[in-house]
């Protein structure tokens, strides 16, 4: 199963250090070829960067950077600019692209 993640379920999955949430069921999953991703190089930078703000560990930077080496980029994505908050659009231009039935977020904006 092919899925887009947001940014915020990577943040979520770090900060869960008893790994009881579904977001780090998730990190796991995709870090472990159960699901793979679909993202775009744009998708990709912004999880690690905001990773790297928040100080995550090594380890869990390592985990987050093998989901996207075991997943789907996608490059000349269109823009469809259909997200309330622009700096979302990126996620539902890569599920479109990629004909990804699911977007995983926490985010009000993309629900």
């Amino acid at each position: 199963m092919n899925i887009v993640v947001d940014t915020n379920e990577y943040v979520e999955a770090f900060f869960d250090k008893a790994e009881k949430h579904d977001s780090s069921r998730l990190v796991a999953e995709c870090s472990n070829g159960v699901i793979i991703i679909t993202y775009t190089q744009n998708i990709k930078d912004e999880v690690l960067q905001v990773l790297k703000s928040v100080h995550a560990s090594p380890a869990f930077l390592e985990r987050a950077a093998l989901t996207f080496s075991i997943g789907t980029e996608l490059s000349d994505v269109a823009q469809l600019e259909l997200c309330s908050d622009p700096s979302d659009n990126k996620f539902i231009d890569c599920a479109v692209a990629g004909a990804v039935r699911y977007l995983i977020s926490r985010d009000s904006d993309l629900r």
